[in-house]
């Protein structure tokens, strides 16, 4: 087919000119508006972003490493890593491919008194923990303790078994503070022998947890004590 040479133009469009356009195929138009004779992508004088219909291939280049792009492939391999950033952008971070979880607030003296224990650490001194064991033999002035005792013990209670009607008393102490006296038989005797529990349920405020037993009677405090 035969160039076009020659080429009318009137207020920048083609309008006359003769031949088949191969070579020049429609290259005249008005910048910034559409036109059947425009086939070039042309700015618009106001700035706007012309838009593209179709696929456009981009080359890499000989400089760019297609290896470290976030492809699909390498997204699925793993070897492309997102990271967790706080608010002042330090990584959050992790430990054997496990995030590592700090609790804010938290008290990390781990298993101390409740005050200073992180809330995921069982206290020592949690009122619930059973089995502590002191045996108050008769006529005795027996301490509760682990190795010696101390304020904060916990005295969850004492199981009492008289040997006779006329049992004597037991004064239950905190320090050298009397908190509570079974009365015993020496004035009204006892019904029966049978053994029965005296709840105390409480922490001890100036000392090591004591008992003072009388005669005919003994018991067993059950508790926390250090």
């Amino acid at each position: 087919m035969s160039n076009l040479t020659t080429v009318g133009l009137t207020n920048g469009l083609g309008t006359s000119g003769t031949g088949n356009i191969s070579t020049l195929d429609n290259l005249i138009g008005t910048a910034g508006s559409g036109s059947a004779q425009v086939l070039t992508v042309q700015g618009n004088a106001s700035g706007t972003a012309v838009p593209i219909s179709g696929t456009v291939t981009a080359n890499a280049g000989t400089n760019l490493n297609t290896s470290s792009l976030a492809t699909s492939a390498n997204l699925t391999a793993g070897t492309q890593k997102t990271q967790i950033v706080d608010g002042s952008g330090n990584v959050i971070a992790s430990t054997s491919n496990a995030l590592d979880v700090n609790v804010n607030n938290a008290n990390s003296n781990g298993q101390a008194t409740m005050a200073n224990s992180a809330p995921v650490v069982l206290a020592s001194d949690l009122p619930a923990i059973k089995g502590y064991y002191v045996q108050l033999p008769v006529s005795t002035t027996t301490t509760m303790q682990s190795s010696s005792g101390a304020t904060g013990d916990y005295l969850q209670g004492i199981t009492v078994f008289p040997s006779s009607t006329a049992a004597g008393t037991i004064a239950i102490k905190d320090g050298s503070t009397t908190v509570a006296t079974y009365a015993g038989g020496g004035t009204t005797a006892l019904l029966t022998l049978t053994p029965f529990y005296i709840p105390i349920g409480a922490f001890s405020r100036n000392g090591a947890w004591s008992a003072v037993v009388g005669s005919n009677v003994a018991g067993i405090a059950f508790g926390k004590f250090s």
